[in-house]
C-alpha cells in the first residue's frame, strides 16, 4: 500500500521536504524553526508564512470576517515574535468563492489592518484567487539584529528553566465555547472567545527576551507539551513540567472542570512565548517584563537530561501526569480540526 500523509504526519512531511528542496548556504536555520533566517547585505532578515483555512482553522458561523483577517495576520506575527524579531511587511494571498460578498472581503482587510497598524506591519501586496472555500495565506518579512541575537529552538541547555508568557488554555476554551454554541455573554466567555478569534502576538515580549539574554524560544501554537517536545528535540534535551505552575485564567475550570491544567497543556493556539534560560537570566526577564507592563512570564519547569524530546509532567506530589504531547497535526490520524481539545 502506498504511503500517505496520514502515515507520516505533518512533521514527517516537513522532514521529507527539507531533504528534497534546494536551499542556500547563507541560511542560518533549517525548516524546523518558527521562521527562516538569512543574511541580506549587512542585516539579517526573517520570514514566515502560514495559512488559515475555512473549516480547519475557523468557521464562518463563529468567526466574523474581521476576526479572520486579524487572526490570519496574527498567527504569522507570532512566528516573528517567536524569533525575537520585528515585522517589516506582509503579503496576503486570499482565495475566495466567486459568490463571496464584496463587503465580507472589505471586512477581512479591515480586521487585518487593525492589527497591521497596531504592530506597524504594512500590507505590501499579495494575490487573489478563486477557490471553493476561504483560504487566507499570509507571509510576513521581518528582521533581527544578528544571527546570534535571535530566539532559536535548538539553544536549550540542561539546567535552564522553562517559562511561558501570559496564560495557557484560553484559546482552547474559547474554541470549545464556540463549538457548543455558547453566546459568550459572561466576562470569562468573552475573554476566551477573544483569545481564540483575536490572539495577541507577543512581539514586544519577544524582543525583550532577546535583549535580556534569552536565546532559546518559540511560540505555543500546537499545544505546550507538543511544542516543548519540538524544542527539546531540536536541542537534544528533555524537560520536566510542574502541573501546578501552569498559568491559566482563573475561570478556565468553568469550561474544562478539574482537568483544566491538563487541557491547558494540550490546548493549542495560545500564541504565547515558550522559552528557556539559566535561572539568573530568567530572574532578570521576570522583573523586566513586570516593570514594563508587558505580558508576565511564569517558570513552569526545567530542562533536564534524558531521552531527546521527552516531556514529563509532574503533579504537586511528584507523580507523573499523563498528557498528550502529539499536538495538532494537519495530516495525522489524531488530527481533529476545530475540536476544542
Amino acid at each position: 500500500m502506498a504511503e500517505t500523509l496520514e502515515d507520516i504526519g505533518e512533521f514527517g512531511l516537513i522532514s521529507r521536504i527539507a531533504k528534497t528542496v534546494y536551499t542556500s548556504s547563507n541560511l542560518a536555520l533549517d525548516f524546523r524553526d518558527d521562521a527562516a533566517l538569512w543574511q541580506q547585505g549587512s542585516g539579517w532578515l526573517i520570514a514566515t508564512t502560514d495559512a488559515v483555512v475555512e473549516d480547519v482553522d475557523f468557521r464562518l458561523n463563529t468567526f466574523s470576517w474581521e476576526d479572520i483577517g486579524w487572526k490570519a495576520l496574527a498567527v504569522n506575527l507570532s512566528d516573528i515574535a517567536a524569533m525575537g524579531g520585528t515585522p517589516r511587511g506582509a503579503f496576503v494571498t486570499l482565495c475566495l468563492p466567486a459568490t463571496c460578498e464584496t463587503a465580507a472581503v472589505s471586512a477581512f482587510y479591515r480586521g487585518m489592518s487593525l492589527l497591521a497598524e497596531e504592530t506597524d506591519t504594512p500590507i505590501l501586496g499579495g494575490d487573489l484567487s478563486a477557490s471553493a472555500q476561504l483560504v487566507a495565506n499570509v507571509a510576513v518579512i521581518g528582521e533581527v539584529e544578528s544571527s546570534e541575537r535571535v530566539l532559536k529552538r535548538k539553544a536549550a541547555q540542561v539546567g535552564d528553566q522553562i517559562a511561558v508568557t501570559g496564560v495557557l488554555g484560553s484559546a482552547a476554551a474559547g474554541l470549545a465555547l464556540l463549538e457548543r454554541g455558547d453566546s459568550g455573554d459572561t466576562p470569562h466567555g468573552a475573554r476566551f472567545m477573544a483569545a481564540q478569534r483575536r490572539p495577541a502576538p507577543r512581539l514586544r515580549e519577544g524582543r525583550a527576551l532577546v535583549d535580556m539574554g534569552v536565546r532559546c524560544g518559540m511560540d505555543v501554537s500546537d499545544g505546550l507539551s507538543a511544542d516543548l517536545k519540538k524544542l527539546c528535540l531540536a536541542s537534544d534535551v528533555a524537560a520536566e513540567l510542574k502541573l501546578g505552575s501552569i498559568p491559566t485564567d482563573a475561570s478556565l475550570g468553568t469550561v474544562f472542570g478539574d482537568s483544566f491544567r491538563e487541557r491547558a497543556i494540550g490546548g493549542g493556539e495560545d500564541f504565547e512565548l515558550l522559552f528557556t534560560a539559566p535561572p539568573a537570566v530568567m530572574n532578570t526577564v521576570e522583573a523586566w517584563l513586570s516593570s514594563n507592563s508587558l505580558a508576565p512570564c511564569t517558570v513552569i519547569g526545567a530542562i533536564v537530561p534524558g531521552p531527546h524530546g521527552a516531556v514529563v509532567v509532574r503533579d504537586v506530589h511528584g507523580r507523573v501526569v499523563p498528557v498528550s504531547n502529539e499536538g495538532f497535526d494537519h495530516f495525522g490520524t489524531a488530527a481533529a480540526p476545530l475540536s476544542g481539545n
